[in-house]
């Protein structure tokens, strides 16, 4: 499956699927669901200074997710007093990296972001295996779109106009 790439990444660095689940963020409506990238990804290049026995094309491991959350500061919407108050909040900002002439995006990481590797894939839970590209969660949640529409319409009550 990397043998096809056109790509080797240096040093320590790990070119990974960028994999994701479908997370669902509303409670009351369940067709609202946005995506998550998952902790667990498939190898597809390695860099020439990872040892082959710890790591080789085709694995699967888990990221740890941690590692790329950087702190960013915000001027506070909210006015306190004269100005405004400086706030720092926590971002997710993955190293996501495209290959020429491939349109597939990929996470490239450095060994140190992988907690480990999972010896046996196939005994995962089938809820962890399911994942999908970031195209095929667009074309679903455009399908589920069109199908609560479409409900919502079907189930608009009409009544007849009464004579008073």
């Amino acid at each position: 499956m990397g043998e096809d790439l056109n790509f080797k990444p240096r040093a320590n660095y790990i070119l990974v699927t960028s994999n994701i689940a479908k997370v669902n963020v509303n409670v009351i409506v369940p067709e609202h669901y946005k995506p998550g990238l998952m902790e667990i990804q498939q190898v597809m290049a390695v860099g020439p200074m990872v040892p082959e026995a710890e790591l080789k094309v085709g694995d699967w491991v888990v990221i740890n997710m941690e590692r790329f959350f950087v702190p960013v500061e915000y001027n506070s919407p909210v006015v306190a007093g004269v100005g405004g108050k400086r706030e720092v909040r926590r971002e997710l900002q993955l190293p996501f990296f495209a290959i020429p002439g491939n349109d597939y995006p990929f996470l490239k990481i450095s060994d140190r972001e992988i907690e480990g590797k999972i010896i046996n894939y196939s005994k995962l839970p089938k809820k962890q295996k399911e994942y999908m590209s970031m195209k095929d969660f667009k074309d679903m949640v455009d399908k589920l779109g069109k199908k609560v529409a479409k409900t919502k319409i079907n189930k608009k009550k009409t009544t007849p106009l009464t004579k008073v």
